[in-house]
């Protein structure tokens, strides 16, 4: 059989799920907001009975800081929620005091942040309705500014895309690129 981790730090979906975490880790921590989110009586029950001792832990400010910043440096902040950061948080802090944080990156590898440009819309054009296919070109040529691809090099494909990008200093530069421009 696997080593077990020492600590697992488990979401809501594993309690949703009825997954047997007592089998994949040593230590099963939570935090309160992940049990708050469970709200159907027969999980709650489940959550009762569990065949395993759950350690409710607090998590420190300052990890929830770090967490905080660096998803918003990765791009993934908007699609977060709070809970989401706090499980985060509660395993970089597990991180932090039991392995240290040396080994650990401080900014992400892809310091880039694509933005859409969001198409120009007028009151001839309602959202939601079909004009017909003599509009389907126009519409094209509308949404081409707003599409960007990003390859794994970071680089977009598609012609005139709004890309904005941090520099060193921390500041942010826009720049409009072609698809000629990328390197």
């Amino acid at each position: 059989m696997l080593n077990k981790p020492e600590y697992l730090v488990v979401d809501t979906s594993a309690f949703i799920q009825n997954a047997q975490i007592q089998d994949m880790g040593r230590n099963i921590l939570s935090i309160q907001e992940v049990i708050n989110e469970i709200t159907s009586k027969r999980q709650l029950r489940r959550l009762v009975v569990l065949p395993y001792d759950l350690k409710v832990t607090n998590v420190f400010p300052e990890n929830i800081s770090f967490i905080t910043e660096f998803s918003k440096k990765t791009g993934d902040y908007p699609s977060l929620s709070a809970t989401d950061i706090k499980v985060m948080a509660l395993v970089y802090q597990l991180e932090k005091q039991h392995v240290g944080t040396d080994h650990l990156k401080t900014t992400p590898a892809h310091n880039r942040v694509v933005s859409l440009k969001p198409p120009q819309l007028s009151a001839a054009d309602p959202v939601g309705f079909f004009k017909g296919d003599e509009e389907k070109e126009t519409n094209k040529k509308d949404t081409a500014d707003s599409t960007i691809v990003v390859d794994s090099s970071g680089g977009t494909t598609e012609d005139k895309s709004i890309v904005e990008k941090e520099v060193e200093t921390g500041e942010k530069e826009e720049s409009e690129l072609s698809a000629g421009d990328v390197e």
